[in-house]
């Protein structure tokens, strides 16, 4: 054995268990110069008899190691002997840097147009074009119906000729590929304990592994349960477009059988190549080819994806556990994200979960930007698609992921979303801790929806929605007659088990712009009768813009309760001072809630509406309404202050109620209201004591008796960030009454006297400190300039919240460019209002 390798072996230390042994290092040199069997990656491979992997080998491949040596693919089969201790690494020396690739056989046509019937297609050149070769394209409707290639029969100067002709016309606007398909670079045999180490990725050391073919194509397959794996900082690049039977093939890196494999550090992207389109799908797990259970996806840069050229296939950058194969157990910690605008067709879902998936983790993943650095936006363009729609996070945990920065154009945006999950599942592991933020969505169809966080009410299990922050998302028309409905939060469906929100916070849901001539709704958190508990959340700057007096605003929405009632609690709604157009406003809208048996326990609640109505608006806004004719409420310590301006004929409520069933007890309250204190059914209460006569008849109960009308002293309530804690001077200070439910406020400090509303007196902010704008961001011409913020991004918005321009402030003084206007600018937690003239 020493005579077959030139290099020498060295001792390496491998540590197993609390033990460390010595385990001997064999480096074999690969290249032109180093022998015969040790030109290429498979000779060197194969030359390793089984017999002999007694310790750990690296191919270490040369400067003069040429690539296209190469008989592709290349494919690893199992050795034996191989271990955790006995591994195989295919590495570049110090210095060099190489690109693996299979042979690119793909031709790319564009506006290829034939009639239906024919077989032949008239083509402008036929260079690389042979007899066999597989054609695939969009719109070629004898491609798409089954999912099979067309191939070749003949080839003839100017023309090629089908297997079969077509049947309609085809006048595309889009690519048509001919070209071998099942082509592949590196393949996983059966292998186990390899190790491919590109080293670096930005340096002078470095390994590409690629794959630039169209049709079927993988840049690195795992089979027949290729096991403890690792491929690690490498450049991985794909250009698959195509689908084939059942969607199958289409991943750039594709299981077929692999368990306990780690893909770490790598970016997965194209090919860097503007004459070559996007891959359709960077990973996918697939049937037929055994488990594909326990891999680990880390650190990895995945981007640049598109279905414009695909007529069928997985969309997305990871497609799981779906015809017939699992891919259970994946632990998945990645940024998902576009460099370039994209168009696509149809939806395009992230991460696309199978039926037969189970245990996977999705935790600290980043989805948009630009780069992996989190600059820049993602644009992806879809004239007739949804983003994020399907199974969302099926049988997925859902934690401390991030999703912003992201333009999309289409037909809907859901953000993370949970709609089938295990009883496995721990109740905070399914939806906590992920945040969505910077999106702007244009909506190309009437009647559509923006949706930052979803939960579907059928899950199987009970589930904590916790600690999420969904902020400055807005939806916007393509025209002004396209309706728009946003939520910052929503949770649809009626299934058994109770979920329970704590802690989210819904800062800047937009609907619409102020051209909109539609019936806009926006939405903070909206949850369904199977709600357990809303405790200590925050909702703030819930807008709908509208010239339709329709449109409407909501912050906080319920809809009935499980069967123990619901406890809404230590929450925080300041809705109002971003809305300026005529349309109905409430901070708590109550449908139809509960039974006798069922009370609903609204407690320390602040609730507050602002800001300022057109001088003609006619529609009236409600701290808390009920909508429904069935429930039974229990307020008490509640903050409800209603201060918005009233306009000609409309009235601003502290309540509003349909019939006086509806409350079951009410005290210990602090309100404040327009032109009217309440509303019950068709009458206006004029003050809290006509309130009060009217809910006590028959005088049963003795409603609000403890209940004032005063200012409750925010700290600073209409600020961009408001400050909802009361001020030493507040009547809300000590004016409450204790509840066993309430112990705590909203930042989870204990309440020592029962102070009105959410925050007790004392404690500290809600929100996150405003900058202001005299400390290091300012206006100048035609620019915004941030002081003394270096390394930090700047985001700016336009009033109503619109994502303007994202920077990196690359120096302690960097100056952005805008046009003349009013505008919001964010840097890290601080935010302040800056005019450019």
């Amino acid at each position: 054995m020493k005579k077959l390798f030139t290099s020498k072996i060295l001792l390496a230390f491998v540590a197993i268990g609390a033990c460390a042994t010595l385990s001997a290092q064999t480096v074999i040199k690969v290249g032109a110069g180093q022998g015969d069997k040790q030109k290429t990656i498979q000779m060197a491979y194969d030359s390793i008899v089984p017999a002999t992997v007694a310790g750990a080998y690296v191919l270490e491949l040369q400067s003069d190691y040429d690539p296209q040596t190469e008989i592709y693919p290349i494919t690893f089969t199992a050795k034996t002997g191989a271990s955790e201790a006995n591994t195989i690494t295919i590495t570049p020396a110090t210095g060099v840097k190489k690109i693996i690739s299979a042979p690119d056989s793909t031709i790319i046509f564009d506006n290829l147009v034939f009639a239906s019937g024919d077989n032949v297609i008239n083509v402008s050149s036929i260079d690389g074009i042979k007899n066999g070769m597989a054609v695939y394209g969009v719109g070629l409707s004898f491609l798409s119906n089954p999912y099979r290639f067309n191939s070749v029969v003949s080839v003839e100067p100017g023309k090629i000729t089908l297997t079969s002709p077509a049947t309609a016309t085809y006048t595309p606007d889009r690519k048509t590929f001919v070209g071998k398909s099942d082509t592949k670079t590196i393949v996983f045999d059966g292998a186990k304990y390899i190790i491919i180490d590109g080293v670096s990725r930005t340096g002078n050391t470095g390994l590409e592994i690629c794959n630039p073919n169209s049709i079927s194509a993988q840049a690195i397959y795992f089979k027949n349960n290729a096991t403890y794996n690792t491929i690690k900082n490498c450049i991985v690049r794909g250009a698959n477009v195509s689908g084939q039977i059942n969607n199958g093939f289409a991943g750039t890196i594709y299981f077929m059988g692999g368990q306990y494999n780690t893909i770490t550090d790598n970016d997965v992207c194209d090919m860097n190549d503007p004459n070559i389109p996007f891959p359709i799908c960077p990973f996918q797990m697939t049937a037929a080819g055994g488990a594909n259970n326990n891999n680990k996806v880390l650190n990895n840069n995945i981007y640049n994806i598109s279905n414009l050229h695909s007529a069928n296939g997985p969309f997305t950058f990871m497609q799981f556990g779906s015809e017939g194969s699992s891919a259970n157990n994946w632990v998945l910690n990645n940024r998902f994200y576009w460099t370039t605008a994209t168009s696509i067709t149809g939806n395009i879902i992230p991460i696309n979960i199978g039926s037969l998936s189970s245990g996977n983790r999705f935790e600290n993943n980043v989805i948009g930007y630009g780069a992996a650095d989190g600059t820049g936006i993602s644009t992806v363009i879809s004239n007739n698609g949804t983003w994020g729609t399907g199974n969302g996070m099926r049988y997925f945990t859902c934690k401390n992921n991030i999703m912003a920065g992201i333009n999309y154009t289409g037909t809907g945006f859901r953000g993370f979303s949970a709609s089938v999950s295990s009883a496995s599942y721990a109740a905070d592991d399914i939806m906590n801790g992920n945040t969505v933020k910077d999106i702007v969505f244009t909506a190309v169809e009437n009647d559509k929806y923006l949706e930052g966080i979803y939960l579907s009410g059928n899950l199987a299990t009970a589930v904590n929605v916790k600690n999420n922050t969904v902020s400055n998302i807005q939806i916007v028309g393509s025209n002004p007659d396209i309706k728009c409905t946003a939520y910052g939060i929503r949770q649809y469906g009626t299934g058994a088990n109770a979920f329970s929100y704590s802690g989210n916070k819904v800062m800047g849901v937009v609907a619409g712009e102020s051209n909109s001539t539609t019936a806009n709704a926006a939405y903070g958190i909206y949850v369904t009768a199977n709600t357990k508990s809303v405790v200590s959340n925050l909702i703030t700057d819930v807008t709908a813009n509208s010239g339709n007096t329709s449109a409407f605003v909501r912050g906080l929405q319920t809809s009935g309760s499980t069967s123990a009632g619901q406890l809404i609690a230590n929450n925080i709604v300041r809705i109002g001072t971003t809305v300026g157009s005529d349309v109905s406003i409430t901070a708590f809208h109550q449908d139809a809630a509960t039974s006798d048996a069922d009370i609903c326990k609204i407690y320390n609640n602040t609730l507050y509406i602002g800001g300022t109505a057109p001088a003609t608006a006619t529609k009236s806004s409600v701290g808390f309404l009920h909508a429904g004719l069935a429930p039974k409420n229990d307020l008490k310590n509640n903050i409800i202050a209603n201060k918005r301006t009233v306009g000609n004929t409309e009235a601003h409520y502290a309540l509003q109620i349909k019939i006086i069933s509806e409350i079951n007890s009410s005290d210990y309250n602090m309100y404040q209201f327009g032109k009217f204190f309440g509303k019950i059914d068709v009458d206006d209460a004029s003050n809290l004591a006509d309130w009060a006569d009217a809910l006590s008849t028959p005088p049963t109960i003795i409603f609000d008796a403890h209940s004032v009308v005063a200012d409750p002293q925010f700290e600073d309530a209409n600020a961009v960030m408001p400050d909802m804690r009361i001020k030493a001077t507040s009547p809300a200070k000590g004016a409450g009454v204790a509840l066993t439910d309430v112990t705590t406020d909203f930042n989870g400090f204990a309440r020592t006297t029962m102070d009105m509303g959410a925050l007790a007196y004392g404690t500290v902010s809600a929100i996150e400190t405003v900058k202001p704008s005299s400390i290091g961001v300012y206006g100048a011409d035609k620019a915004i300039v941030v002081k003394d913020m270096m390394g930090q991004n700047a985001r700016i918005y336009t009033l109503n919240g619109q994502l303007v321009k994202s920077a990196q402030l690359l120096s302690d003084k960097e100056s952005i460019s805008v046009a003349n206007g009013l505008y919001i600018v964010r840097v890290g937690s601080f935010s302040s209002k800056v005019l450019v003239k």
